[in-house]
């Protein structure tokens, strides 16, 4: 950005103001990653990618009983379980304390909301830590979800013209534990 001309200062902080200005990129800039269960700084340019998997597991029992010739009724029982995201190579992170502790949302902001209401300032020393390197090493720190679900269905009609006026009561995701 040398020779601006027209009686523009030129150096090093006017061409970079200019610069900005006029929208021209000065400077490049490089997302370092990091790897390892230290996370360790790697080189320049290193691709940065995840291979996480969510297990996810769930059973449905289901039976179907034609009470009389005009009236069916089916029922089941679900459960599902889902476990929380882990990372193929052991590189998901947890946000921690300074004791390496997971940080619970709700606890954090509990705490911040009743220093607030005392008027103190509330900053503990957070940071990242892999997941295998918090608590015991597990790999998972707390279940994600679990469902439990009924569903019952019950319709009026022949089995050759059925009317399908259905009365049913689906709880589905209602029974969450």
């Amino acid at each position: 950005m040398s020779g601006l001309g027209g009686g523009f200062p030129v150096n090093k902080n006017s061409s970079r103001v200019a610069a900005a200005a006029l929208g021209i990129v000065t400077d490049a800039q490089v997302a370092y990653t990091r790897s390892g269960p230290t996370l360790a700084l790697n080189p320049p340019l290193t691709h940065a990618f995840d291979q996480m998997n969510i297990d996810y597991y769930n059973a449905y029992l289901s039976d179907t009983w034609h009470m009389k010739p005009s009236f069916t009724l089916t029922y089941g029982l679900g459960y599902t379980l889902e476990m929380p995201p882990a990372e193929q190579n052991g590189k998901a992170t947890v946000l921690v304390d300074a004791s390496d502790e997971p940080v619970v949302a709700d606890d954090y902001l509990t705490q911040r909301k009743n220093a607030a209401l005392q008027g103190q300032p509330y900053n503990p020393e957070l940071g990242f830590a892999l997941v295998g390197n918090v608590g015991a090493g597990e790999k998972y720190l707390t279940i994600r979800s679990t469902d439990r679900s009924a569903r019952v269905w019950a319709w009026r009609g022949t089995r050759a013209s059925p009317k399908r006026r259905s009365s049913a009561v689906d709880t589905g995701a209602s029974m969450a534990g």
